[in-house]
């Protein structure tokens, strides 16, 4: 007969799972991180303050925790209108390849538990979402692998008109800057940074969600001034082009 883990080894999974150090995670849920190293070695027992400290903080299933039964969150308790996130000050990312399925399973409380989650600093309380810029629409502001910290749009007259955020629909999750259609309220008018790339219109019935871009994680600090440089080293080489023709030129006149 396989016997279930000891309550400290679920403890240090929990906290993995999590992401989080002792610190934090003790911190989050009222305790000194030395009680958490007692508790995680199993040299102590855990108090029923606690626990109730760990469930209300995590959503975390209270029968898994003590006796390895059930699942770990306890994600059908979640409220219709309750942000979907696994614990306080974990935000889910959306990867470029989580693109297709994020589209048909935003709302499974499972599909995203089941997403990674990351801490960033600063924005521990709301509804987040991570997600990864796919393509160069946005260039300059956007780059192809930039991963935005976005937060959940309720009430578009609250945001300035052109904000930048993530849309979306069936079309796919696209980030643009995004304006209410003056010519429909049934639409959003979404443009891109990159001029190469045409403003459309967009049904607002066909709008999954809408996230508001706060942020952006990049490794891509150089692109913008990069840019610049190529584009002053091509402006002086058709100056010295035209002023070579232009020498032509002066000594045809004069032969």
């Amino acid at each position: 007969m396989k016997h279930p883990a000891p309550l400290s080894a679920r403890m240090i999974e929990l906290r993995e799972l999590l992401k989080l150090s002792q610190k934090v995670f003790s911190d989050e849920i009222g305790i000194t991180q030395g009680a958490l190293s007692q508790l995680e070695s199993g040299k102590s027992n855990l108090s029923v303050a606690t626990l109730e400290k760990i469930h209300a903080t995590f959503n975390v299933n209270c029968n898994w925790l003590v006796v390895g039964s059930g699942d770990i969150f306890n994600v059908d308790e979640l409220p219709a209108d309750a942000p979907i996130n696994i614990g306080y000050g974990t935000i889910p990312l959306v990867s470029a390849e989580a693109h297709a399925g994020y589209i048909s399973q935003h709302e499974d409380p499972e599909y995203i538990s089941a997403l990674d989650i990351y801490r960033v600093p600063g924005f521990e309380d709301g509804d987040y979402r991570l997600f990864e810029i796919v393509g160069d629409s946005m260039v300059p502001t956007l780059n192809d692998n930039d991963v935005v910290i976005t937060e959940k749009v309720t009430n578009f007259e609250a945001l300035q008109v052109g904000f930048i955020g993530v849309v979306t629909s069936e079309q796919g999750v696209v980030a643009k800057r995004i304006y209410l259609d003056e010519h429909s309220d049934a639409h959003l008018l979404l443009k891109s940074d990159n001029t190469e790339y045409r403003p459309y219109a967009l049904a607002l019935a066909d709008v999954r969600e809408v996230w508001a871009i706060k942020g952006k994680i990049t490794t891509d600090f150089n692109t913008l001034e990069t840019r610049s440089h190529q584009k002053i080293d091509k402006l002086e080489r058709e100056v010295e082009g035209l002023k070579d023709q232009l020498r032509e030129l002066v000594d045809k006149l004069q032969s």
